[in-house]
């Protein structure tokens, strides 16, 4: 099991683990039921509605690939699932799930209106090895489904994660995934990223009494 709250990563080692590793093995992408526990889910989302977020759209050779708003990179929320997710305890267990040791982690905040969406891209840069993506939508959510595909295998799956829910997901040029274009009224409200195979620069420690690397080689990309 492995859950986030405000003192830091819980992980408990034991069959939900391993069954946990055996479906990552199989799909390389899991929903991690009740992720972020309640106080904390509490927590980020008064930060959220606290927080100004700025219109962000990304553009590739063959026109948009997603629109959605975010965070600064030193906003309240922000930081705090940056330092709690930066846990040498967190990257142990994140090593076991991916090809490489895992060494740094970086993320964002992020709000999509209705009619945004991010298209399929598989996120390779930078050393990211596993992605996560954490639903901090309160409101029951119209669309902006959650979707990985596996090219090799010819597999498609798709996560509508509940409010405090997370998806783990591999990076690889195989793996691919994107958000379905949001509906409703509702925004999709989160929080997204990477465990990476090199430390993270700026970032000097994790979670309580759990220090991470502060040598640095590079920032983290989008």
């Amino acid at each position: 099991m492995i859950q986030l709250a405000a003192d830091g990563p819980r992980i408990v080692r034991g069959a939900d683990w391993e069954a946990l590793k055996q479906a990552f093995a199989r799909q390389h992408c899991v929903l991690l039921k009740q992720f972020v526990d309640s106080q904390l889910l509490e927590r980020a989302v008064a930060l959220m509605e606290r927080t100004t977020f700025r219109g962000r759209t990304v553009t590739t050779s063959a026109g948009v690939m997603a629109q959605e708003l975010e965070a600064p990179k030193t906003a309240a929320p922000t930081m705090l699932f940056q330092i709690l997710l930066h846990s040498r305890r967190l990257f142990a267990a994140m090593g076991e799930l991916a090809p490489e040791p895992v060494l740094g982690f970086a993320g964002r905040c992020f709000k999509q209106m209705p009619g945004h969406f991010r298209t399929w891209h598989h996120d390779q840069v930078h050393g990211k090895v596993l992605g996560l993506s954490i639903n901090l939508s309160r409101e029951r959510l119209v669309g902006g489904e959650f979707e990985f595909r596996d090219s090799k295998r010819q597999e498609q799956h798709r996560f509508a994660a509940a409010f405090g829910e997370a998806v783990l997901f591999r990076i690889g040029p195989r793996f691919e995934h994107r958000v379905l274009p949001v509906g409703g009224t509702n925004a999709r409200c989160g929080f997204a990223g990477w465990f990476m195979a090199q430390p993270v620069l700026g970032v000097k420690h994790g979670a309580a009494g759990d220090p991470a690397p502060a040598d640095a080689p590079m920032q983290a990309g989008h």
